[in-house]
């Protein structure tokens, strides 16, 4: 059997543990033993005595001592002295690469001068051309309602950013007021969002501007060749953003008018919004190749940038349920865009893939919920407290009963302001949503704009895809998130805080409580009656004593002309007799049928203004006889004498031209309660006509003092549509108003047929070429009228 051999470890630790062993036996058996240094000295001394002289000494052995330490060893270089070693040892390599920075700091140092020195001569040799080029590279930018109190500090910020600002304003007074304030980078055009009827001429005037040169204010050729046509970079809509002249006032949910104020409303805010969006989504994906070579040039992705306040959009907070409601809709409506413009993205990524759905991977939706911020203009609030106290007695009795009290400590806690606090300044907001149209724009090269550019990165990422911007618009998107029955419970703290103070008042304050029985039994306020749809002004004026003095025939003649021209009384809407005489008459009175001329245009032009003719409100009318049908014409005369009327025609009487002057509109007058004054040049052919039928008639006829085309009819129930159809068709520049060289009033319809395909481009008609008299027989109803003879009128 071998024999295992130890190893050295194992020898080394036997010998330590017997020299242990020794030790502690020796130290145990003799604890008096000196050391074994001492005692072998002393033994050798004592040997040395008593031995023979001639032995030797021991040597070698003397005092044992310890030898000291070895020294530490030195301290590590530092880098410094490292790299002067280098030097030191490499003095060839040192000196090269000293060589090297300097010349490479002297070549960027003297570069960038020459390279400015070079962009400044060929900006001032290219001028105001080549900065157009530049800014429509940057690419179009839409802000919808740019006549919003937010809206023109952002078109300010985003042309000074480089961008064409194309913005939308509801009334044609803006236009000027905001391309005024810029510098002929900012093209604005009217879009009244309570006049859905608008969007197509909005739309078709956006093609043209997108073909336009800019800047506008620039001579020659305003129109862009087509390699440098705008694209649209991004739309930011402020249209569903709180508007002083769209505010409803609070109210319960069960008095709100769904038919009438809520659908007027959610038609300016959610509707009206989205209906654009549709209609520029083409146009995002329209370019893709130029978006792509802007986003790779530092431009940012094309977005979608819509605004709503924080308040109605996160929260919704008692009586302001027509605001939280569109609110609501709009973003439930943008949050599915942003989803579906996703997906159409990613499925661009296969290997059959569409330009189109690729195109989608460029474009961002974002949503910027807006607390309260402050503008230069001041702040648009709601009416003070006793001003909205007043709104409570529009309220039946059951909801005053019901509503009054919360109502009333709403008002006395700031609810209807939503919560006191310091807006925010305008420009926070500016740059929240130039930073998201900007969406990273960078610049090229290593320097301090590039970092900025990472950290922008990072913070939209971080951002997503909605935004809280303005003082309160944190709050009400973090109160977003708790438990409804939380929620519910922090927003009624107010009133429940309000109801039992009034409750320990000995005295309670004042509360909005419904009238009393007696007052509401007797007889409905006036605003519970039903409107009178058919009234006449006869009458209007019965009665003895209590009438007032009517007003004399002249005054009533030249205020308006067809009163006295065209009678259709015999009917009681209010039309029979409100534009003959303003003089009382028998309940039963009838007069004689009258004939009238008219001076018609050619088919050709009457067929370009029957469009205008046949526009009515888009609210119910409250009488049948506002807005009748009827062929567009100048009455010359009017005589109950037929056979008069018809002889005192001029006879070979050729075209007569009719120039259009103003837009005019009349109160109490039924004919002419809409109509175009003409020019009545002293001279002109239809002076001439109307001064020979003036000295032909003599007493048997009448003659219009203002010659005129009616546009439209409308009866006394339906009064207000009148000021709000001259709105209507001026904000869709259906009727443009200018002046002549002369100084004289000049006005032009732009007549476009919306119902006919095809048809975008209006046409201008400055006036029409009256070629034919018409003889027609008024009597009844506008639908009654008869036409009994066409006379020609041909040049001799």
């Amino acid at each position: 059997m071998p024999i295992a051999l130890p190893t050295i470890e194992q020898i080394e630790d036997y010998l330590h543990k017997v020299e242990d062993i020794v030790a502690s036996s020796l130290s145990a058996a003799t604890p008096d033993l000196p050391k074994v240094t001492e005692a072998i000295h002393r033994l050798w001394q004592d040997v040395l005595r008593h031995s023979p002289q001639a032995m030797p000494a021991l040597k070698g052995l003397g005092a044992f001592e310890v030898p000291p330490p070895p020294p530490p060893p030195p301290p590590p270089k530092s880098l410094w002295e490292n790299t002067a070693d280098w030097f030191s040892d490499h003095p060839w390599t040192t000196a090269g690469i000293t060589v090297g920075l300097i010349g490479s700091s002297l070549l960027v140092g003297y570069a960038y001068p020459h390279a400015r020195r070079r962009a400044r001569v060929g900006a001032k040799r290219h001028g105001q051309a080549a900065n157009g080029e530049r800014r429509q590279v940057v690419g179009a930018c839409f802000v919808l309602g740019g006549d919003s109190p937010l809206g023109i500090p952002l078109i300010q910020d985003l042309e000074k950013k480089g961008y064409v600002v194309i913005a939308s304003v509801s009334t044609p007074e803006a236009v000027e007021q905001i391309e005024s304030k810029c510098h002929g980078y900012v093209r604005a055009l009217v879009l009244d969002p309570t006049e859905p009827e608008m969007i197509p001429y909005f739309l078709r005037s956006l093609a043209a501007t997108m073909s336009r040169r800019f800047p506008i204010t620039a001579a020659g050729d305003p129109h862009a060749p087509p390699t440098t046509h705008l694209y649209v970079h991004s739309v930011v809509s402020l249209l569903s953003l709180p508007q002083p002249k769209l505010a409803l006032p609070p109210a319960p949910l069960e008095h709100l008018d769904l038919n009438g104020d809520y659908l007027a409303y959610l038609q300016a805010t959610h509707i009206v919004p989205l209906q654009i969006l549709q209609a520029l989504l083409p146009l995002l994906r329209a370019t893709p190749a130029r978006a792509q070579d802007a986003r790779t040039q530092g431009l940012g992705r094309q977005s979608i940038v819509v605004c709503l306040p924080a308040m109605d959009a996160r929260v919704g907070l008692p009586f302001a349920s027509a605001q939280a409601m569109s609110a609501a809709a709009t973003l439930r409506g943008v949050e599915v865009l942003r989803r579906e413009v996703r997906a159409a993205g990613l499925s661009g990524l296969g290997s059959e893939r569409s330009e189109a759905a690729y195109a989608m991977r460029n474009v961002k939706v974002t949503v910027v919920d807006v607390g309260a911020v402050a503008f230069a203009g001041g702040e648009h609030d709601l009416e003070g407290a006793e001003g909205l106290r007043r709104v409570v007695d529009e309220w039946t009795p059951s909801e005053q009963a019901a509503y009054g009290a919360a109502f009333g400590s709403m008002l006395e806690h700031g609810g209807h302001r939503a919560i006191r606090r310091q807006p925010s300044d305008a420009s926070v907001f500016v740059d929240t949503v130039t930073s998201i149209v900007g969406s990273g724009r960078r610049r090229h090269g290593l320097n301090t704009y590039s970092v900025c550019d990472v950290l922008g990165r990072l913070h939209e990422l971080f951002r997503g895809d909605r935004v809280a911007v303005g003082a309160g618009a944190g709050t009400y998107a973090f109160a977003s998130y708790l438990p409804a029955f939380l929620l519910d419970t922090i927003l009624n703290i107010p009133y429940l805080l309000v109801s039992i103070r009034n409750a320990l008042l000995p005295i309670p304050p004042r509360v909005i409580t419904p009238p009393p029985l007696a007052a509401t039994g007797a007889a409905a306020p006036p605003a519970q009656q039903p409107p009178l749809v058919q009234q006449t002004i006869a009458e209007k004026h019965e009665g003895t004593d209590s009438d007032p003095e009517p007003e004399p025939e002249h005054d009533a003649s030249e205020a308006g002309s067809e009163a006295d021209v065209e009678s259709n009384e015999g009917y009681g809407s209010g039309v029979g007799e409100s534009w003959v005489s303003l003089k009382s008459k028998p309940r039963n009175s009838t007069s004689p049928s009258r004939i009238s001329l008219w001076l018609v245009p050619r088919p050709s032009q009457a067929d370009k203004i029957a469009p205008i003719m046949r526009l009515k409100p888009t609210t119910p009318l409250k009488s049948p006889h506002s807005f009748p049908a009827f062929h567009p014409h100048v009455t010359l005369a009017s005589s109950p004498d037929g056979a008069a009327v018809r002889a005192a025609i001029p006879p070979n009487q050729g075209p007569i031209p009719v120039r259009f002057k103003e837009l005019g509109v009349a109160e109490g007058k039924y004919f002419m309660a809409l109509y175009v004054v003409v020019h009545q040049t002293p001279g002109s052919e239809l002076e001439k006509v109307r001064e020979h039928l003036r000295a032909r008639l003599g007493d048997k006829g009448a003659i219009p003092p203002v010659a005129h085309m009616s546009l439209y009819y409308i009866d006394e129930a339906d009064r207000e549509e009148r000021e709000r159809m001259a709105e209507r068709l001026r904000s869709e520049l259906r009727v443009l108003e200018g002046q002549g060289p002369d100084g004289e009033s000049v006005l032009k319809l732009a007549c476009v047929d919306d119902e006919r395909e095809g048809e975008k481009e209006p046409v201008i008609l400055e006036g029409f070429d009256g070629e034919e008299i018409w003889v027609v027989k008024c009597e009844g109803p506008v639908r009654d009228w008869e036409i009994m003879e066409k006379i020609p009128l041909v040049q001799s």
